[in-house]
C-alpha cells in the first residue's frame, strides 16, 4: 500500500476548500462589480463638479461611488446621502464649497438633490426587482 504524505493531503485539502470561497467570492465579486458600474455610470452621467466634460479621467469619482454604494447598502436615506455628498463633493473643490457663488449655490444644491433622490429610488427598485 502506498504511503501518503500527510502535509500534502493537507495542502490539498486546504486547496479545494480555497477554491470552493474563490468561487463563491467571484459571484459575489461579480454582483458587486454589475453595482458598481452601475453606479458609476450613473455617478458620471450627473458629473456634479464636471469633472469628467473637463477630461478628467473616468476613476476621478470612483471614491464617491464605492461610498455610495456602502451608504445604499446600510440603507441610508435620499437626506443622508444629500448630505454625504455635499460633504465629501467639498473636499473635491480646491477652495470648498464656500467657491460657489450665491447666484450658483441654489442650481447646485438642487441638482445634488435630485441626485440623491434618483439614486435612492433607483436603487430601491433595483433591490426589489432582485427579491
Amino acid at each position: 500500500m502506498k504511503e501518503y504524505d500527510e502535509g500534502l493531503i493537507e495542502r490539498y485539502v486546504d486547496a479545494q476548500i480555497i477554491s470552493s470561497r474563490a468561487a463563491d467570492l467571484r459571484k459575489l465579486n461579480s454582483k458587486c462589480k454589475d453595482l458598481f458600474m452601475q453606479v458609476k455610470y450613473l455617478v458620471t452621467e450627473w458629473d456634479p463638479l464636471e469633472l469628467i466634460a473637463d477630461g478628467s479621467p473616468n476613476e476621478v469619482y470612483d471614491r464617491l461611488t464605492t461610498n455610495l454604494i456602502r451608504l445604499l447598502r446600510d440603507g441610508r436615506d435620499y437626506e443622508q446621502i444629500y448630505e454625504f455628498i455635499t460633504r465629501e463633493l467639498d473636499g473635491y473643490l480646491i477652495m470648498g464649497i464656500c467657491s460657489i457663488s450665491e447666484e450658483d449655490m441654489e442650481q447646485y444644491e438642487k441638482m445634488n438633490r435630485d441626485f440623491s433622490l434618483s439614486l435612492t429610488t433607483w436603487y430601491h427598485s433595483l433591490m426589489l426587482s432582485n427579491t
